[in-house]
């Protein structure tokens, strides 16, 4: 059974009849009708009644759509110096007022802040529209709930941020998706709450949390990949892997399919901070503001964030002062960097005990921190991209007491270097080492591959974004058929043999011509082929990922194992490939990356 979403019918802005208002009406219309077209959590539909139609519109126009129905309707009135423009929505069945909204602008500055009313009118509906069903659906039995109502009551459990709110919200997605297996949102609400727990930072699970949000949120997007902040889930969790730019193309993602979306927004100003995109921070946050004006307290304390990062420190101040009832470990740590650019010192001191006694607490389990301990942590929670505000940070908390920092320190997480084991950057290729034994292979997207696997160790990796985000833009939905197939795969074996001998001979410059024609074929047969081996329609981006990593990957490990048999071996039993990537050694390995 399919989720229904409500529906929501968009009718045309009503004026005076003077031309002027018609023509900027139509124009309103338009862009509102695009706009609420992002949500895919509506129905909606633009209702023109026929040109040939003598009388007007219906006050309440028929819809033969099953589940809820909503008829938003907006009027445009103008004065010598003004305008006001109204949005009402109502039931369509009952007439029943749901909600209403009302903005008046100078009427010079009309077209200018058109953008914005359309905006902020698009969120504040989508938002009522949620409440509208919610509502109703607590005076059913759960039983009774269908997919979309359940995803709706789940969705209103993550807001309140407990555990245990996630928990009876994961029982109510998990129930959506008995009744419909392909509810994407459904998926999305299970990524949604363990991500909650992940950011709200419960320390005991908080590997485990990111791991459960990353995999619900690539099997949503395997469904639809239009909600933004899915996006932005990932987006996140890459970040705190350090895969900047796997992260990065994430965030650029969610902001093209939601650009008005303040939730969205506010994790968007977060992670283009951490990313060293200050500028592009700041614009997010104020938008995020702007649009949702009654906004929850978190919002402040993700702020507090960006603008701190952008040095305008007193408004860093502010963020973080206003959203102290904020659960968030590293918040005083905000005010005690604040402070020192101040040069405030009695304050900055005050703000770094609050952080060191709530590190003690959540972090250490009441356990003295060592030296340096809680600022490396704070790096690590917060992964900066860009090394100069890496030292600002640093340099700030060396202002505050030096006995408590150690600006040598790594950031990174991963095991201190050995010299045993490395896999390191030599020239055009790579040295590896293992066991005492050190081998030189020439560049290849496998090995590449492979350190990617070796820097987030016991995680899982979709193959997704281990292939670069390769797309299929512009390809055209066809088939093989069984000649054209052959031939595909009678060029792949003549290019898998010349890559053999081109890197057998280290002839970089061939290789890498090569190894872009096979990943070329690889990828376009893999679109083309399902289980086994029958034609299918081009366009399964992530069947398309998996096999052509699988395939690097394996090619990879091969070619080690033919100069470095105990490494080749480590890895093959170490990596596993499929869907999800990871390194999973039976005994840890400490790597030099």
């Amino acid at each position: 059974m399919a989720a229904r979403n409500p529906t929501l019918i968009l009718m045309p802005c009503t004026t005076s009849g003077v031309a002027e208002e018609q023509i900027f009406a139509q124009g309103f219309t338009d862009d509102l009708q695009v706009e609420l077209a992002r949500f895919g959590s509506l129905d909606l539909i633009s209702w023109q009644p026929p040109a040939a139609q003598a009388l007007p519109a219906p006050e309440t126009p028929v819809t033969n759509q099953s589940g809820k129905a909503f008829v938003l309707r907006t009027a445009l009135r103008r004065t010598d110096s003004s305008v006001r423009i109204t949005a009402g929505l109502s039931e369509s069945h009952s007439d029943r007022h749901v909600w209403s909204q009302r903005y008046e602008a100078p009427a010079a500055e009309l077209f200018a802040i058109e953008d914005n009313i359309v905006a902020q009118t698009a969120v504040a509906l989508a938002a009522r529209l949620e409440d509208a069903v919610l509502l109703e659906s607590r005076s059913k039995a759960i039983e009774n709930l269908e997919a979309y109502e359940l995803w709706i009551r789940g969705k209103s459990l993550l807001l309140k941020g407990t555990a245990e709110d996630d928990a009876a919200a994961r029982v109510l997605f998990e129930r959506a998706i008995a009744l419909d297996p392909h509810f994407a949102r459904a998926y999305g609400g299970l990524a949604l709450s363990w991500f909650n727990e992940w950011t709200c930072q419960f320390w005991h699970a908080f590997d485990a949390n990111g791991e459960k949000a990353y995999k619900f949120a690539h099997q949503a997007l395997a469904l639809d990949d239009t909600d933004p902040l899915l996006h932005v889930v990932i987006a996140r969790i890459l970040l705190h892997r350090r895969d900047f730019g796997q992260a990065a193309w994430y965030v650029d993602r969610a902001l093209a399919l939601s650009p008005n979306h303040p939730d969205c927004l506010i994790q968007l100003a977060l992670c283009h901070a951490l990313l060293g995109n200050h500028d592009a921070s700041i614009r997010c946050a104020e938008r995020a503001f702007r649009l949702h004006p009654f906004h929850p307290q978190w919002y402040s304390a993700y702020a507090s964030v960006p603008y701190l990062l952008a040095r305008r420190i007193d408004e860093a101040i502010e963020f973080a002062r206003s959203s102290l009832d904020v659960p968030v470990v590293d918040l005083p740590a905000a005010l005690a960097i604040g402070y020192v650019q101040k040069g405030q010192m009695e304050e900055a001191r005050h703000w770094y005990g609050k952080f060191e006694a709530l590190f003690r607490a959540k972090i250490t389990g009441d356990r003295e921190a060592r030296p340096g301990e809680a600022i490396d942590w704070l790096l690590s929670v917060n992964p900066l991209r860009q090394s100069e505000d890496i030292r600002f940070v640093r340099e700030a908390m060396a202002r505050i007491d030096a006995s408590k920092s150690s600006p040598a320190a790594p950031v990174a997480t991963n095991p201190g270097p050995t010299k045993e084991s490395a896999m390191l950057r030599q020239g055009a290729g790579w040295m590896l080492s293992y066991a005492g034994q050190s081998v030189l292979l020439p560049d290849m997207k496998g090995l590449q591959d492979i350190l990617v696997l070796i820097r987030s160790a016991g995680t899982s990796i979709h193959c997704f974004d281990l292939s670069g985000q390769v797309k299929n833009a512009g390809k055209s939905d066809q088939m093989l058929d069984d000649k054209a197939r052959s031939g595909y795969k009678a060029r792949i074996r003549e290019l898998q043999e010349e890559l053999a001998e081109a890197e057998d001979r280290n002839d970089l410059g061939r290789s890498e011509r090569v190894q872009a024609e096979l990943d070329s074929l690889l990828e376009a047969l893999s679109d083309a082929l399902g289980l086994g081996g029958r034609s299918r329609r081009l366009g399964c981006m992530a069947e398309r990922a998996r096999t052509t990593v699988t395939w690097r990957i394996r090619y990879a490990i091969k070619k080690v194992e033919a100069v470095h048999a105990p490494l080749g071996r480590h890895l093959r039993r170490a990596i596993r490939t499929g869907l999800f990537c990871s390194y999973e050694p039976e005994t840890p390995v400490k790597w030099q990356l």
